[in-house]
């Protein structure tokens, strides 16, 4: 079987997660890249997925989040689902558009 990984920042990062593939991320602050999830999407979200996120990881932790995906696929399909929600709650263009047009009809 092949597998398939991102190691991306910014915008690649996004794309990354809405093809639904495990997706890590660099910040200068960790060993390694730190796969995104749950728990640290929020605060690498807020840097743009760039080099200046504050999450960490070990290296021995990226090497378990890839093994998990390899020895369980299940895992791996709730992580894909998981990523797809996630690109249409915060980067679906049809979902931004709704949020954003009230913002600039105010504004005006």
């Amino acid at each position: 079987p092949h597998y398939h990984v991102a190691v991306a920042s910014g915008r690649a990062a996004m794309e990354a997660l809405a093809t639904g593939i495990p997706t890590f991320t660099t910040p200068t602050t960790s060993e390694a890249p730190v796969l995104i999830t749950g728990e640290n999407v929020l605060p690498l979200m807020a840097a743009n997925f760039s080099e200046r996120g504050t999450v960490e990881a070990s290296l021995t932790e990226a090497v378990t989040a890839l093994k998990k995906f390899v020895e369980r696929p299940g895992e791996a399909m709730a992580y894909a689902q998981w990523c797809r929600d996630i690109h249409a709650s915060y980067f679906d263009v049809d979902v931004a558009r709704d949020r954003y047009i009230p913002l600039y009809v105010d504004g005006l």
